[in-house]
């Protein structure tokens, strides 16, 4: 019986703070790609850049950071990091090419944080 007790508190503590993660990453990460897409739309449109945008992005960004650095890799952070500065550079300068190219990578990075946290059997081994 202790052993039953031991077993599932052990698959409870890997499990659930697991679950935990991967919501907060889809949420938060659902805010930035937001902001993102806006951002997407108006160079697709080729609408005028909106600098208040760049720079609410990057304080959203920042803000997010503080959090995911405590659950998430550093080396990704620092991708995703460079990912918004190109991406607001791009976007200021109305490069429509080359935000496109940053805001795709970006956008599989941000999407690939909530993948790392998932219950799978690749993720465990």
């Amino acid at each position: 019986m202790k052993e039953t007790i031991i077993i599932c508190v052990s698959l409870a503590l890997v499990f659930v703070p697991s679950f935990i993660f991967k919501n907060y990453l889809d949420k938060t990460g659902k805010d930035v790609l937001q902001i993102l897409e806006s951002m997407n739309e108006d160079i697709k449109n080729e609408v005028s850049p909106d600098e208040e945008k760049s720079k609410v992005l990057e304080k959203v960004y920042l803000e997010k950071e503080k959090k995911w650095i405590l659950i998430v890799d550093h080396d990704i952070l620092d991708e995703i990091e460079d990912g918004i500065a190109e991406c607001i550079a791009y976007y200021n300068d109305e490069e429509k090419a080359e935000f496109f190219s940053a805001y795709k990578k970006l956008k599989e990075h941000i999407e690939d944080l909530k993948k790392r946290e998932e219950i799978s059997l690749a993720n465990i081994m």
